[in-house]
């Protein structure tokens, strides 16, 4: 999940919590414009976590994305309830996830342009760099593949 907002470049720091303690921890040390969650965490689960969030004046208003593969009409009530309103179901694409997030966030009006802009630029990234990496391996040149799989994106890419 990490690996597709960090695509959208307005997702400049993203922050990863192994379980809800660690998250509620790292919130009342800093600001975090989303959260996302899995419904179903390590030691336990994100209906838990929101709603003692939500008890807090600091975090009623925290804007907060839920993704779940085990979705009931009783955990949407209550995700309803605690003003989610955003709840993403697994499977899901890159896509997705990132209007989503971006939808969340409420920093665009047209989420759906951006988003498949933002993935049409990656598409031709990567294509160009299969071009240079298949040359690099008919060549038998090693380090010109490892080169050109590391290369930064070019300006020509950052414009777009």
């Amino acid at each position: 999940m990490e690996t597709y907002l960090k695509l959208f470049p307005g997702f400049r720091r993203i922050v990863h919590a192994e379980n809800a303690l660690r998250a509620s921890q790292m919130l009342s040390n800093q600001e975090f414009d989303l959260v996302i969650t899995d419904i179903q965490l390590d030691r336990s689960n994100a209906l838990e976590f929101i709603e003692r969030l939500r008890s807090q004046p600091r975090y009623y208003h925290q804007k907060i994305m839920v993704v779940s593969g085990c979705l009931t009409k009783e955990i949407t009530l209550r995700l309803m309830q605690n003003n989610i309103r955003h709840i993403l179901v697994k499977p899901f694409t890159a896509r997705q996830l990132l209007i989503y997030a971006i939808s969340c966030l409420g920093i665009q009006r047209k989420p759906k342009k951006l988003v498949d802009k933002i993935l049409k630029q990656v598409r031709l990234r990567l294509s160009d760099k299969k071009d240079l990496l298949e040359n690099a391996v008919a060549d038998d040149d090693i380090q010109k593949m490892f080169d050109t799989a590391n290369q930064p994106a070019s300006k020509k890419d950052q414009e777009n």
